[in-house]
């Protein structure tokens, strides 16, 4: 069905527009943007063109982190090495991901203040992703949580919270430790909640769902932009990055998937930074 959408789609959108892991999948992105007004207008420029698209193929689009009721053994590969590489690896981890997650690039040139960036980004990651959550459906059910996809893209070997590293040599020792006992097949392959990127100078940030309305995804990415530069600034004073640990952070802070109960509130060590 995509490649339908995504042929429709095209003349308006190009390259903005590109197929995922699965033939019910598209993926969208947008330019390098320099205001939230920018972003604001690609994000809605390319969602009302690709519903339309998909309205003359007698289809619809659905933003979420999870599809409400679609099977995963119903859903057909993309047809492209990357994929088949991952069936081929992962097996049942990959065949149940028919999740969707909204990944925010903040523009860094300098690869180890991108590094230094990430250390101190680290605590609020559970704060940023408990502010997106958009996925409580799973096969038809109610499975309890705001975030069901944070639980499905959790059993990925290379996802979760990273480290932190003390410099961009030690990170890239590490990547090259991975690739070399074939623990990963490219860079590519880590699925951290933030990560430099592999294409550009940016530090991606990953830990969304993918939000229902516009203006939820532009609230992303102000929200990771503020991050980003606050913890920039911090990195280039020399202020220390917190020494916790990804186990710690991840215990400390709410679960970003599990929803609240009426009885009371979860307990919460919040950083000591703030944005």
């Amino acid at each position: 069905m995509a490649p339908r959408v995504l042929q429709a789609a095209e003349p308006e959108l190009g390259e903005r527009v590109q197929p995922e892991l699965y033939r019910s999948m598209v993926e969208m992105n947008t330019p390098v943007c320099s205001t939230l007004g920018e972003v604001r207008e690609a994000v809605r420029r390319s969602r009302r063109s690709l519903i339309e698209a998909a309205g003359r193929q007698g289809l619809r689009i659905a933003a979420a982190g999870t599809h409400p009721f679609s099977r995963w053994r119903d859903q057909r590969v993309t047809d492209k090495r990357r994929y088949r590489n991952l069936a081929e690896d992962y097996q049942q981890v990959f065949r149940e991901q028919i999740v969707f997650g909204c990944h925010v690039h903040v523009g860094i040139d300098d690869r180890e203040a991108a590094i230094q960036t990430m250390n101190r980004a680290r605590p609020w990651l559970p704060v940023l992703a408990a502010l997106t959550v958009n996925s409580p459906y799973w096969l038809g059910g109610d499975t309890g949580y705001a975030s069901y996809r944070t639980e499905i893209w959790n059993r990925w070997p290379t996802a979760g919270m990273p480290q932190a590293f003390a410099s961009r040599a030690e990170y890239d020792a590490l990547v090259s430790t991975l690739m070399a006992t074939g623990s990963v097949r490219e860079p590519t392959k880590l699925y951290w909640d933030v990560r430099p990127s592999t294409k550009q100078e940016t530090l991606e940030f990953r830990v969304a769902d993918v939000c229902m309305g516009v203006d939820e995804a532009v609230m992303v990415a102000g929200l990771v932009r503020g991050l980003a530069v606050t913890c920039h600034q911090a990195a280039v004073a020399g202020d220390p990055a917190s020494a916790s640990r990804p186990s710690s952070t991840g215990t400390c802070a709410p679960r970003p998937g599990r929803r609240r109960s009426s009885s009371g509130s979860p307990t919460s060590a919040w950083p000591s930074t703030r944005p």
